[in-house]
């Protein structure tokens, strides 16, 4: 497991994670200096849920996309829209949507946790 966190490293149990199962690389996931470390790891899985503007999501996407096989699921929080969220800047959703028009012959998965809240959208290129 890797994740990429400017404050905190995980927020789950620590007593589960080893050296060899885990690294944390501190920083803006959107620095050159972080995007480097992003290829050195052989991803399965992703879950972007850090930055909810529509820019910083799209990079936290773009940034990780040429380090992926086909197939790596993608997944991404916050994908409602709602009111509520574009009034704490979240705009994942709109880039979820727009996900759907640029990559059609995607497989995309919703799950949607509130009608006007939270939600996990997952892609597989």
């Amino acid at each position: 497991m890797v994740t990429v966190d400017m404050h905190s490293k995980p927020r789950f149990d620590p007593s589960k994670i080893t050296a060899e199962n885990y690294s944390y690389v501190g920083g803006d996931s959107h620095a050159p200096a972080q995007i480097r470390h992003f290829g050195r790891y052989p991803w399965d899985f992703v879950l972007i849920d850090g930055d909810h503007s529509y820019e910083g999501v799209k990079a936290d996407f773009q940034n990780v996309l040429p380090h992926l096989r086909p197939g790596v699921p993608v997944a991404f929080h916050d994908i409602a829209i709602s009111l509520s969220h574009h009034e704490q800047g979240c705009f994942v959703g709109e880039f979820w949507n727009d996900l759907k028009v640029s990559y059609p012959q995607a497989d995309f998965t919703e799950i949607r946790t509130h009608n006007d809240w939270a939600g996990i959208g997952i892609i597989r290129l």
